[in-house]
């Protein structure tokens, strides 16, 4: 049998014992979350530039749009909800000779047999205003920078149905 003075200076231990052991455990659940998170959106948007590619190699267009603006908008619906009408810019859409790997911009560009590489958040400015990023929840033993998320899909154009090209 345990000594009453000896329980009462025992009686508030269980209490910080479990403050400091709770506080430790919602650290690491928020980190689990936190990284859970930041790959989901990696894999949704690298799903999204595949599904976006594999719609540009076919040379269709939505609504009767233009090709890249068609893509920009099977990419956007691709993504979950994670770029909006509004993040448009953040989708880059180019075409590359297959023989010198040049870019091309002009009429024509989505040819029979030509490259499209449909890329999510290309990050190409010095201050990152296009880039997608993530904030992270609980920057707990880390950097609190935010995580760019990018991604990038490429394919080998088919030549267009009934010989004609979508404008691009």
């Amino acid at each position: 049998m345990m000594h009453p003075r000896r329980r009462a200076r025992q009686r508030g231990n269980a209490m910080i014992e479990a403050g400091l052991i709770i506080f430790v455990m919602m650290a690491m659940f928020m980190a689990i979350i936190d990284y859970s998170i930041a790959f989901f959106i990696q894999a949704t948007f690298r799903h999204a530039a595949r599904e976006g590619t594999r719609f540009a190699i076919t040379n269709r267009t939505i609504g009767g749009g233009c090709h890249v603006d068609s893509i920009k908008s099977v990419v956007r619906q691709n993504a979950m909800g994670f770029l909006r009408t509004t993040d448009l810019q953040k989708i880059k859409v180019q075409y590359f000779n297959p023989a010198t790997q040049q870019a091309i911009v002009n009429a024509g560009a989505n040819n029979g047999g030509n490259i499209v590489m449909v890329t999510i958040s290309p990050c190409e400015l010095q201050n990152g205003s296009d880039c997608f990023t993530w904030n992270w929840v609980a920057p707990f033993m880390r950097q609190d920078t935010p995580m760019r998320v990018r991604a990038r899909s490429a394919d080998v154009m088919e030549a267009p149905q009934l010989g004609v090209l979508p404008c691009v």
